[in-house]
């Protein structure tokens, strides 16, 4: 697509699937014998890396289940495989349905903290961050050292855009866990108030950290990506091609990374290079966000045929996952819409659906880039005021601030709109790059 896109499922499913991954959401052997719904059997689940091969195991336990339908434990173990099959495969349904696992085990045992605690995990997965928040303030109350509950909460106020309470959180979190989860959420916090230094390296610390402890690679690739991810929002195309590899190389599934890494080429003018990555990710993953990325592209080219085949195939895509997660591709629907002018009003109302369940500083932008495609530009200003208030050095956030101000008669702020962008990272959006370099180009002379 022509800008990022923030606070996706890719960000938030780490900020709890990485503590979960260090924690209980691993259920190796040992753990799952010490529930006795599972003794005797969980051996036989277990793969190299010592994970239960998910599909497998969840058919065992639903398998119990139908046996002993009453049995909290046994639901509450098959509600946390759900959500490792939904961060594993990427599959939304399956976070529903561990939220109605969760639900029948509370139903069962009202006083199960654990099967709360993981509720919110599968209502934050789905968006409902209001709910998730509720339980699990709720199971923190109850028990002040649940870190998992802390981190929810945390995760929570960040979406909403409750900055100020979220990094109290995190100091409290801090207080009762260290370790690389923590450092990716301090990292998040720096990167949102505009310190990016800071972040890079509380992102390298939480990889060395892996790394010492011999961790699960797809941590390690995760953080790679996350460097990868900061060094090209920052203009440093060297070093995001660095890290997004070394992503790559750790697991080869990291989509994030494939993707970062043909942006990286499309940046340097290798759009050769960058739509055979494409075409292969595709293939593979079949994302949409890949599939517009070709598009734009095709349209740098100048090949509108075949641009029009890969937006048209995104928008299919986009429409199939809708299905069952709606709530988690408002943003990205909208942003597809707004980016390629496309269907103004469809994406107006997707940014206004997407703001009444998160209030951050990207559903500020999101709401100021639709408002403005709908030339609603003072509304717009007003959105993007909100999404500039913590000194956020994203170029997307400028160049949609430059063209709000352009449009509401305050040219000579917009230019120095378009400057911060360009000075930021001039390689943000392949849409936009002949304006980008001709703003460059004109701030060099």
């Amino acid at each position: 697509m022509a800008g990022r896109m923030k606070s996706t499922t890719a960000y938030w499913v780490f900020a709890w699937g990485c503590f979960l991954s260090m924690t209980t959401n691993r259920l190796p052997a040992e753990e799952a014998q010490d529930e006795s719904a599972a003794k005797g059997n969980a051996e036989s689940f277990l793969n190299e890396d010592g994970l239960i091969p998910v599909d497998k195991a969840i058919a065992s336990f639903e398998k119990r289940l139908a046996a002993s339908p009453k049995n909290a434990s046994l639901q509450r173990l098959l509600g946390q495989l759900y959500l490792r099959k939904a961060k594993e495969q990427g599959d939304h349904l399956a976070y529903q349905q561990a939220e109605q696992v969760f639900r029948l085990a509370l139903d069962n045992d009202p006083d199960d903290l654990i099967a709360r605690t993981y509720l919110a995990v599968a209502l934050q997965a789905q968006h409902q961050f209001e709910r998730a928040l509720e339980f699990a303030t709720t199971v923190f109350e109850k028990s002040p050292t649940n870190s998992l509950a802390l981190a929810a909460i945390g995760d929570c106020q960040l979406e909403l855009g409750r900055y100020q309470a979220a990094e109290k959180t995190i100091e409290k979190l801090a207080e009762l866990a260290q370790g690389p989860a923590i450092l990716a959420r301090r990292a998040r916090l720096a990167e949102l108030h505009g310190r990016q230094e800071l972040a890079t390296k509380l992102l390298t610390d939480g990889l060395r950290d892996i790394q010492d402890a011999g961790g699960l690679p797809s941590l390690e690739a995760w953080f790679e990506w996350r460097l990868g991810q900061l060094a090209f929002d920052s203009g440093r195309l060297s070093r995001a091609n660095r890290h997004f590899r070394n992503a790559i190389a750790i697991d080869s599934s990291n989509a994030p990374a494939i993707v970062g890494l043909a942006r990286v080429s499309a940046a340097e003018g290798q759009h050769g290079d960058a739509i055979a990555t494409l075409y292969g990710a595709v293939e593979e993953f079949g994302e949409p966000p890949m599939m517009a990325m070709l598009g734009d592209i095709y349209t740098k080219l100048g090949d509108t045929e075949e641009a029009t085949h890969w937006y048209e195939q995104a928008e299919k895509a986009m429409e199939e996952e809708a299905v069952h997660a709606a709530a988690a591709h408002y943003r990205e629907v909208a942003m597809f819409y707004a980016d390629h002018n496309m269907k103004p009003k469809r994406a107006l109302e997707l940014a206004k659906k997407d703001f009444s369940l998160r209030q951050d500083i990207y559903g500020h932008d999101m709401l100021a880039w639709t408002l403005y495609r709908n030339n609603q530009y003072q509304e717009a200003a007003k959105s993007i005021k909100e999404a500039m208030k913590l000194g956020t050095q994203d170029a997307q956030i400028y160049f949609h601030a430059s063209l709000i101000y352009d449009a509401i008669g305050q040219p000579e702020v917009a230019r120095k709109m378009l400057a911060k962008a360009v000075d930021i990272n001039p390689h943000f959006s392949i849409l936009h790059s002949d304006t980008l370099e001709k703003a460059a180009n004109s701030s060099a002379e």
